[in-house]
């Protein structure tokens, strides 16, 4: 029987830095894994950022897997994962946009649940953004509410005060999810791998019928010179409208990986990460959909 784990939660919140700490974890070694990386754009970035290594990756970026337009890529990824990989371990990395219900539901479907053992679901939740997101995004919600473990992440960047109104929040949400607290993911990794209980009283499983209706997605790619300056401007004149940004940016050969995480933006070098997209620049953006229209008119100005 393959064991599954799903990792859902917010864009930004930590599910590839989790993914990344699993993958090395002792637990996992001499153990066949397989991994499905939903992004939440067309771009395969969550992909490229996870460590090599002897493990399969599946990617789905049409949309969101739990809903019903990509119902029959995740068929064909579970077929072959059962067919070909044979795996221990199935790690499913879902986008941060998608609201969830029982993912276990699907699984035990079919010709799914005869191969598949019980699915154990985390949600990662992010300390510094969590307690303003989740008054304005359902999404949020859902997600610590189908949980069986609750990953407060980020605790080093807000205070105690904070970090207990966090797990109080969860609590109502979800009171028999298991709660930790974390900084950049880091914690038994074994506690959650073995944890096969689920919550009770979880609707059964429906796939959603589209993306959240306050969420859009954009794909910027080019093969321009690319503004230093005027791209910087353009990530703060949009700061309080990109829920998440992430993606490679070439400033005339100085390669950098861009990220934005609710109005922060952070960039490091990263010359070794290829996106394999056939352009020198390529992000994924998610922004609020009242603020697309002038995202649209402004987002190609800082090309020369």
């Amino acid at each position: 029987m393959i064991s599954p784990l799903l990792i859902c939660g917010f864009l930004g919140a930590g599910k590839t830095t989790l993914l990344s700490g699993l993958l090395a974890s002792n637990f996992l070694q001499n153990k066949k894994v397989a991994l499905l990386i939903n992004d939440f754009g067309a771009l395969p970035v969550d992909a490229a950022l996870i460590p090599e290594g002897d493990h399969y990756i599946a990617k789905i970026n049409k949309g969101n897997i739990f809903c019903v337009c990509v119902k029959t890529d995740l068929l064909k990824s579970f077929e072959y994962i059962i067919s070909e990989i044979k795996p221990d371990y199935l790690l499913i990395e879902a986008t941060g946009v998608a609201e969830p219900s029982d993912f276990s539901s699907l699984l035990q479907t079919d010709f799914l649940k005869e191969k598949f053992d019980a699915c154990s679901t985390v949600c990662v939740v992010d300390a510094l953004n969590f307690p303003k997101l989740s008054k304005i995004l359902t999404a949020l919600s859902v997600q610590v509410g189908v949980a069986d473990t609750v990953i407060i992440n980020k605790i080093d960047l807000v205070g105690k005060d904070t970090v207990s109104d966090v797990r109080s929040s969860i609590v109502k949400l979800n009171p028999s999810a298991k709660i930790y607290e974390s900084v950049k993911c880091g914690i038994e990794f074994d506690k959650i791998l073995e944890s096969k209980v689920k919550p009770a009283g979880r609707s059964s499983c429906s796939l959603c019928e589209a993306a959240p209706e306050y969420t859009e997605t954009y794909e910027f790619r080019s093969n321009s010179k690319i503004s230093k300056r005027e791209f910087y401007e353009f990530l703060d004149k949009f700061r309080n409208d990109i829920l998440r940004a992430k993606g490679i940016i070439d400033f005339d050969g100085e390669q950098l990986f861009i990220e934005v995480v609710n109005g922060v933006v952070s960039s490091t070098r990263r010359e070794d990460l290829k996106l394999e997209t056939g352009f020198l620049s390529a992000v994924s953006f998610v922004l609020l959909k009242s603020k697309a229209k002038e995202f649209y008119e402004t987002v190609t100005l800082f090309t020369k």
